[in-house]
């Protein structure tokens, strides 16, 4: 029996040395964790899909995620939670000692701006990091929605909508930008259209941006923003204000699906609940609601 519960907790010891295992603690993750980090996290595919996609794609020690991954190991060595705590602020924990520790560490970085979570876990996370007085600049509710793959898939992507080029940078960033805009009241062109370009143009050159342009227009744009074995996210989805309510959205969402599943399981994204019309939009393609989730924007 022993011997047994031994091989369960086993791939969680790996890390740090065991002097260092004496107390439960927050510790930054490096790329000897990588592994470690991938099995916890995929232990919720559609929940944890974001980091887990950006730590395959880039790593645990990378400029991209603009800020560190960490883990949280209990008293006796095991892994319990693992954030990435920066700019944007993520984590998935199975205990309150792991939340409490990562809310700890995220009020001493000054670069936090976005902290996002289930719902009620945020709550508990806020509660523990802001500081006196502290009042969240935005706060809104998204849900998480997954979209199956159908039986049958194809690799028809439903004609004109198709990956990005760089020579479409300029339309994608302003069509982006003009989402951030109304998401948070924000324009990220003012505060840094520099690093805003060169992020969209990195999305477009590693093929992850999917459009649909008419007479050189842009109609409609999704970005493939990370990816693990068995899920896709899916964020940026936009139709051109003239265009909507005119069947391009359900068109255009319909291929995307067609073409992202062929060897995926689900894909999946984030629509805030106030957003009726994308929410009706996506009940009416078989989308179905995983979790709540809620986002502050500080």
């Amino acid at each position: 029996m022993l011997a047994t519960a031994t091989k369960r907790i086993a791939p969680m010891l790996n890390g740090y040395p065991t002097a260092a295992r004496a107390s439960a603690s927050a510790r930054p993750l490096g790329e000897r964790h990588r592994q470690l980090a991938l099995d916890f996290l995929s232990v919720r595919p559609i929940h944890n899909v974001i980091v887990a996609g950006w730590i395959r794609d880039h790593g645990v020690e990378s400029p991209r995620h603009r800020g560190t991954f960490y883990g949280y190991w209990n008293n006796y060595g095991i892994l319990e939670g693992v954030a990435l705590i920066g700019q944007i602020c993520m984590f998935e924990t199975r205990s309150d000692a792991a939340l409490l520790a990562f809310a700890e560490q995220a009020r001493r970085e000054s670069s936090v701006r976005l902290l996002f979570a289930e719902n009620l876990l945020l709550e508990k996370f806020w509660r523990s990091y802001k500081r006196p007085n502290q009042q969240p600049r935005v706060r809104c509710r998204e849900l998480l929605f997954e979209k199956v793959a159908d039986p049958v898939s194809t690799k028809d992507l439903g004609g004109e909508l198709r990956k990005a080029t760089p020579q479409e940078l300029r339309q994608v960033a302003a069509a982006h930008a003009q989402m951030m805009v109304e998401e948070t009241g924000e324009n990220p062109l003012d505060k840094d259209s520099d690093g805003f370009h060169k992020r969209c143009a990195t999305r477009i050159l590693e093929e992850k941006v999917w459009v649909m342009i008419k007479e050189g227009e842009l109609l409609f744009k999704a970005d493939v923003v990370a990816e693990t074995a068995e899920v896709v996210y899916v964020e940026g989805f936009w139709v051109n204000p003239p265009y909507r309510r005119r069947g391009y959205g359900e068109h255009c969402w319909k291929a995307l699906t067609r073409g992202l599943l062929i060897d995926k399981l689900s894909m999946c994204g984030f629509v805030n609940d106030e957003n009726l019309a994308a929410k009706a939009l996506y009940d009416k393609v078989g989308c179905g609601v995983k979790a709540i989730f809620d986002k502050i924007l500080l």
